[in-house]
């Protein structure tokens, strides 16, 4: 089962970790707080660098 970013934000407000399953439902490990709020970091960070942003009138 896949959830949104939005989903796991929510879920993460109230858990320190959520569990990672692969389609099987087999435990791979686990997504946490932190790790998830570091990788938004970095995206939000390193956008520019990825993509071209043009102003809009």
């Amino acid at each position: 089962m896949q959830t949104t970013l939005e989903a796991q934000l929510h879920l993460l407000i109230n858990n320190a970790f959520l569990p990672v399953v692969d389609d099987r439902g087999v435990f791979q490990g686990l997504l946490t707080r932190r790790e998830w709020i570091k990788a938004f970091n970095y995206v939000t960070h390193t956008y520019d660098k990825h993509y071209k942003s043009i102003k809009i009138k």
